[in-house]
């Protein structure tokens, strides 16, 4: 049984936090800036293979 819910973010705020990922940012902040929460962006940064 999965542990976590399906994503419900629109695909572009998930392609936006890796933009700003490879702009240098870091993860939490990344995060804040799309207006997600930390573990949220450290799940789309696992689940993309780390």
């Amino acid at each position: 049984m999965p542990r976590r819910a399906h994503n419900k973010m629109p695909t572009s705020v998930k392609k936006r936090y890796f933009e700003l990922l490879r702009e240098g940012h870091k993860g939490a902040a990344a995060a804040r800036m799309v207006g997600v929460s930390t573990s949220c962006g450290s799940l789309w940064f696992l689940d993309a293979g780390g």
